[in-house]
């Protein structure tokens, strides 16, 4: 193990490997990166680490590779088809969808459940807040305040579906025929603006405070 920083030679502490801070760590890559290698696609020059074998310039040529090296980009429609009708009557075989839904029964119950980091660091930041609220008709909120009605949810890729845009619609709509106020946020929304996020947060809060208030 070292004990001195591999680029600026100053002491590492305990948890420190090779390298005193991050700086450190990109300027030495910075400085052994090795120029001259070509891009398979569009033949620019690029600098990469010399340990990596990096094909392509970056992820936009990379991409347009694989589609053109796809290995159904040159079928014909009438060879498609057939590959088609072959997965279909796959699944049609006794006992395979047996199988697949056992296979995804073992991948739910192996995947870790329970809040996401973005929804554990909003929630922390809330004082008020509770963590995966219950309702009846097993409806949950990822983040309440139960006190003055408002729901937040944080979203991630998956609900870009359409299945799950039609879920989050219905659930909104409950919510809202209840009293509830929803306030929707994504998860890199969080984590590359936490205080925005806030605001947007305070700013209904003290709407809803002002609705719960009685006249005078």
């Amino acid at each position: 193990m070292n004990v001195d920083c591999e680029w600026c030679n100053s002491p590492l502490t305990k948890n420190q490997r090779r390298f005193c801070n991050q700086k450190c760590w990109c300027e030495w890559l910075r400085r052994t990166r090795q120029p001259g290698r070509k891009c398979e696609w569009c033949g620019a020059e690029f600098t990469t680490h010399k340990r990596r074998k990096t094909r392509f310039c970056d992820c936009t040529c990379s991409a347009l590779w694989r589609n053109k090296h796809h290995p159904t980009r040159n079928l014909s429609e009438e060879e498609r088809q057939k590959r088609r009708e072959s997965i279909i009557n796959y699944r049609k075989r006794p006992g395979v969808q047996e199988q697949l839904r056992e296979n995804m029964r073992k991948l739910l119950a192996a995947t870790p459940k329970g809040p996401t980091i973005p929804q554990k660091i909003l929630f922390e930041a809330l004082p008020e807040s509770t963590l995966e609220y219950g309702l009846p008709n097993f409806m949950k909120i990822d983040i309440a305040i139960p006190r003055l009605k408002l729901a937040i949810e944080v979203d991630g890729q998956s609900h870009k579906a359409a299945s799950m845009k039609e879920r989050d619609a219905k659930k909104e709509k409950l919510l809202i025929e209840r009293g509830w106020t929803m306030l929707r946020f994504w998860n890199k929304e969080i984590l590359r603006d936490l205080p925005g996020v806030l605001s947007r947060i305070h700013a209904a809060t003290a709407e809803k405070e002002k609705e719960s208030k009685p006249w005078p």
